[in-house]
């Protein structure tokens, strides 16, 4: 980021390329709907571009970026009434999906698999408490430390932990009563 504040663009191609998909599947789950999605994502990035003289290098770049997400879309959540809609879709338009490597990549059942696994983990995600899902995925997601998470949300490092020991525990019992929803034999 402090390349890209001396005039580095090829700085920032850096920090879009690998920021870009932790931090939109992070929007993503925590508002449900991929418009706004993809619309606070832009925002974030354009408050990154005008704030680039200001960014002090004494802290982690990703918590930064993290913490002006979760500004935006808090500032979006008032101006707007926000539509929960159970998405599973995590790439960002444009992007071709991620495919396995190898062997894998030819076996397209289990790439559909993936695909309903994942499906499954949207579902689980969006049915958590909003303070779960929102440390789980900045946990699992943007891969914050839990210092990071705790300074990002305003709580303690154990309730950061605490927090993603229940979203973990959340995330089991749901997917687990799906599987076992979906394994019952139906009755015609």
């Amino acid at each position: 980021m402090t390349a890209y504040a001396n005039g580095d663009a090829a700085a920032f191609e850096e920090l879009f390329g690998r920021h870009r998909q932790p931090l939109f599947t992070f929007l993503l789950h925590q508002c449900g709907d991929r418009q706004l999605a993809e619309d606070v994502f832009q925002e974030v990035f354009l408050k990154v571009v005008r704030s680039r003289h200001d960014y002090r290098a004494d802290g982690n770049f990703r918590a930064w970026l993290f913490t002006i997400a979760r500004r935006t879309l808090t500032d979006q959540h008032r101006r707007h009434v926000v539509r929960k809609v159970v998405t599973t879709e995590s790439a960002l338009p444009g992007d071709a999906p991620l495919e396995p490597a190898g062997h894998e990549a030819e076996q397209p059942n289990r790439r559909l698999a993936a695909q309903q696994l994942g499906e499954r983990i949207g579902w689980a995600l969006q049915h958590l408490p909003a303070d779960q899902r929102e440390v789980f995925l900045l946990r699992e997601r943007a891969g914050l430390a839990y210092e990071g998470i705790a300074e990002l949300t305003g709580c303690g490092v154990a309730t950061a932990k605490s927090r993603m020991r229940y979203a973990l525990a959340g995330l089991r019992r749901l997917l687990a009563a799906e599987l076992s929803r979906q394994l019952e034999p139906t009755h015609d």
